[in-house]
């Protein structure tokens, strides 16, 4: 009898050792987070502080805070939408990629890519012939798209127009 009320109370401590070590590791994370968080917000505040100084790439730098760090899509949107009017290169085609991935507004993200585009960005025009591509299934606008990324130079446009005719379109 001894021995099972040492092993009961043996399994008991155990149990209750594991218990601490789980709530010290839980609390460790929550600790972690609320720094990440109070860095977060103090680099969202310097970077807004840039904007209003007059850097227009700190419109991205906020964004992109909003979107990645606490998933605030509506913020993030706001201030894409700035960038994109001041024609910071990449805003567009982030903006194109929340509406892509977060409400699947395939026309907005169309708007968005195109617009990085025009000022040069050629991994919008990469983006854009991808979503048609296999987005929407749209083949003739993909290769139209894919001609346009790889004529900047972007390389993974190149490979997967090469694809789309050797592999998709061979029989055409």
């Amino acid at each position: 009898m001894k021995n099972i009320v040492l092993i009961f109370s043996l399994l008991f401590t155990l149990t209750a050792c594991q218990a601490d070590k789980e709530t010290d590791n839980q609390n460790t994370q929550i600790k972690s987070q609320k720094d990440a968080d109070n860095a977060n917000l103090k680099n969202l505040n310097q970077f807004k502080k840039e904007f209003e100084s007059g850097d227009n790439e700190a419109s991205v730098k906020v964004a992109q805070i909003y979107a990645e760090a606490f998933k605030d899509y509506k913020n993030a949107i706001i201030w894409y939408k700035k960038g994109v009017d001041l024609k910071v290169k990449g805003a567009g085609n982030n903006l194109a990629s929340i509406y892509k991935h977060q409400y699947k507004d395939y026309k907005n993200s169309i708007k968005y890519y195109k617009k990085d585009y025009k000022i040069g960005v050629s991994r919008a025009a990469y983006n854009l012939a991808y979503l048609y591509k296999n987005t929407l299934k749209d083949i003739p606008n993909a290769i139209i798209w894919y001609k346009k990324a790889s004529s900047m130079g972007h390389k993974d446009a190149t490979y997967n127009l090469a694809y789309l005719y050797k592999n998709t379109l061979k029989d055409i």
